[in-house]
């Protein structure tokens, strides 16, 4: 009984957590602004269809209001259809760039059983990422270390996801893991292929996968 009364709290505060942030009239697309340059760069080349791979929402979220911080979070929907596309295998290692309040690692944990790393600059949103982990017992899976992206080493990780702009794109560490996931950037290291699609709410979204 306390396990069920535990698990719809925990549905209930983040269907709460994701309604303050419409109530705020925003549009849902990372930082929120469509007029945004990271999140909608110009289109100059050709699109590859999407694969069918979005399943219902079911990204885990910790208990907790939704904390007005500056990060811009990946849509639900983008991480699915990114793991989705990643395949990860039980006893992979999976990173997570930029990993903001954690949301990703906590998908990867959960619904792949992948032990998963996340660097975060910002020590005040890494904190808020190991109590969402810690939220989702995903503690003994997932680590969340406070640093500098481009000064981490990521030739141990198997998958890589990253949002993160050009310029840091640029100065990453080479990145030899087997499957790189990078929203809406290409990443200029690697060969890579261009997945587009139209999300649920109408809104194009983009990933580029490496070959």
């Amino acid at each position: 009984m306390r396990l069920a009364l535990a698990t719809l709290t925990l549905f209930l505060a983040a269907a709460y957590a994701d309604a303050q942030v419409f109530r705020r009239g925003r549009t849902w697309s990372g930082c929120g602004n469509a007029a945004c340059a990271m999140c909608y760069p110009p289109q100059q080349t050709p699109y590859y269809l999407a694969p069918k791979y979005t399943k219902p929402q079911t990204l885990v979220q910790a208990a907790e209001p939704y904390v007005e911080l500056k990060f811009a979070p990946s849509p639900t929907e983008v991480i699915e259809t990114a793991l989705a596309i990643a395949r990860p295998r039980r006893g992979e290692i999976f990173y997570d760039i930029g990993c903001g309040d954690g949301r990703v690692l906590i998908h990867a944990a959960t619904k792949y059983n992948v032990g998963a790393l996340g660097i975060e600059l910002d020590p005040q949103i890494a904190e808020l990422a190991r109590e969402r982990v810690n939220a989702a017992n995903c503690g003994r899976s997932v680590t969340v270390v406070i640093g500098d992206a481009v000064k981490y080493p990521l030739d141990k990780a198997d998958i890589i996801y990253l949002y993160q702009t050009p310029q840091v794109i640029a100065k990453l560490k080479p990145m030899r893991a087997r499957c790189v996931v990078s929203y809406m950037h290409d990443v200029p290291q690697l060969d890579m292929q261009r997945v587009e699609w139209t999300d649920k709410a109408g809104r194009t979204q983009l990933l580029y996968v490496s070959q």
